[in-house]
Order: C-alpha cells, then sequence, then structure tokens
C-alpha cells in the first residue's frame, strides 16, 4: 500500500517536473544561418527563436528546434546573416524630393 502511494506520487512529481522544462513555443525560428550575438563569449550562432519584438533563444539549430509548435513559422537562412532593421532606403528627404520631382541638381 505504502509503496504504491510513493510510485504514484513518483510519476506525478516525474510529470510535473517535465512540464516545467518544456520550453514555451516561439512566433519564429531562424535556422541554419549565421546569426551575430554581439556576446563576446558567444559571437556567432546558427538558430535564433523569436516571439514578438523578444529574442527568445540564440544556440544550435537542435537548440532552438525545441521551441516550435504547430504554429511556429521556421524560416531555413541557407547559411546566410539575417540583418535586422536594415530598412532605410538612403532616400534623403531633400534629395528624394528632387528626384520625384524630377530635377537633377539643387539650385
Amino acid at each position: 500500500m505504502v509503496a504504491a502511494v510513493f510510485r504514484r506520487a513518483f510519476c506525478i512529481l516525474t510529470l510535473l517536473l517535465a512540464a516545467a522544462v518544456v520550453s514555451p513555443a516561439s512566433d519564429l525560428l531562424l535556422v541554419h544561418g549565421h546569426i551575430y550575438t554581439a556576446n563576446s563569449k558567444a559571437t556567432w550562432a546558427e538558430a535564433s527563436a523569436i516571439s514578438g519584438t523578444k529574442i527568445d533563444a540564440v544556440g544550435s539549430g537542435k537548440d532552438v528546434l525545441t521551441r516550435r509548435d504547430a504554429k511556429t513559422q521556421v524560416i531555413d537562412l541557407l547559411d546566410r546573416m539575417p540583418i535586422p532593421g536594415s530598412t532605410d532606403s538612403q532616400a534623403h528627404l531633400l534629395l528624394g524630393a528632387t528626384a520625384v520631382r524630377g530635377a537633377n541638381e539643387l539650385q
């Protein structure tokens, strides 16, 4: 009788601990790439997990893929490097305006 109670308690405790170890799913996984981390101890990583505007995890593809579920978007970078925030077209306001209006020179 006592052994059965301990066995059940052990099973329940094991299930609770296993549930606590499972990583929550991320919205986006970038895998098979070159991720620059700016961390002096690990400057480059192979993969990254992102949720909303937050980086959840950076590391190997195997580690990051644990954060995948049915709703997670996975992008294979094919050994490329993602560069976040590079959206500046270098069309400066005054020069861009004159180009649109057809002027070739500023007078």
